[in-house]
Parts: structure tokens; C-alpha cells; sequence
């Protein structure tokens, strides 16, 4: 198998320098001299590309299947983690210290004053009161002389 792989791995090279170390120049070289034209050149750069691109995937793929890179990056991420629960612990015993040096308060003492301050703000709506106006019931008048003795009891 790694036989196989050192194979393909190195036809991938020779295929990308094939194209980006000669095909690419010549095409150039022709295209600039009026014997090409812009198609061959334009080819030839894809062509390059394609073969650079599966350069880079096989040589990925080789370096994912080496078993020491996956004991290299178990061990990196073990101590990078160790690392962030010491960085925790030390700024936790810190940033305690420092805090009741400074007189600050905590966040229970913060969160206790907020529901005490809820609380209040709760006990404390307002209240609708519906007031209904009393409004003397008069009857409509019904004739002229009504109106007269109506008019005369305002004015």
C-alpha cells in the first residue's frame, strides 16, 4: 500500500511540474512570440492548476493515513487543554483575591439584588382604578315648553 501511495504521490509531482515548469512557459513563450493564442495559454494554466490541486489532495490524504500526525495532534490538543484548566484555575484564585481586595461585588450578590429590586418594581404597579362619573338621567324633552323650563334650571 505505501508503495502504491509513494507512486501516485510522485506521478502527482511530476504532473504538476510538467505543467507549471513547462507547458505553462512554452505556452507563454508562443502565445508572446504570435504563434500561440490566448485558448492555448488559457489551457495550459488550468492545466497547471488541476495538477496542483491533486498534488496538494494526495499529499494531504498521505499526511491524514501517517499515524504519527494523529499522535502528534492527540498530544497537542491534551496539552493545549491542560493548559486552558491551569489558565482557568489561576485567574479564578486570581481574579478572587483581587475581587474582594477591591470591594466589588459578586455575581450571587448582583443576581440576589436584581430579583430584590423585581420584586419591588412587581409590588409596586400601579393600580388601575376604573371611576365611573355620576350623570344625572335627564328625560329628553319632548315639547317646547320642556325645553324653556330646561334652559331656565341651566341658566
Amino acid at each position: 500500500m505505501a508503495d502504491t501511495t509513494t507512486k501516485n504521490g510522485m506521478s502527482e509531482f511530476l504532473s504538476a511540474y510538467t505543467a507549471l515548469c513547462v507547458d505553462l512557459p512554452f505556452a507563454g513563450l508562443r502565445m508572446g512570440l504570435g504563434m500561440g493564442d490566448e485558448k492555448e495559454m488559457t489551457e495550459a494554466a488550468w492545466k497547471g492548476y488541476d495538477a496542483t490541486v491533486k498534488l496538494t489532495s494526495t499529499a494531504i490524504d498521505d499526511l491524514y493515513r501517517n499515524p504519527l500526525v494523529g499522535e502528534l495532534a492527540a498530544s497537542a490538543l491534551d496539552g493545549a487543554l491542560r493548559l486552558q484548566k491551569a489558565g482557568d484555575a489561576l485567574s479564578g484564585a486570581f481574579f478572587t483575591g483581587m475581587w474582594r481586595a477591591v470591594g466589588l461585588p459578586t455575581a450571587a450578590e448582583v443576581q440576589a439584588l436584581r430579583e430584590e429590586v423585581r420584586a419591588l418594581a412587581e409590588k409596586n404597579q400601579p393600580v388601575e382604578l376604573q371611576v365611573k362619573p355620576k350623570i344625572k338621567q335627564v328625560k329628553p324633552a319632548t315639547t317646547a315648553s320642556d325645553v324653556v323650563q330646561l334652559h331656565s334650571k341651566v341658566a
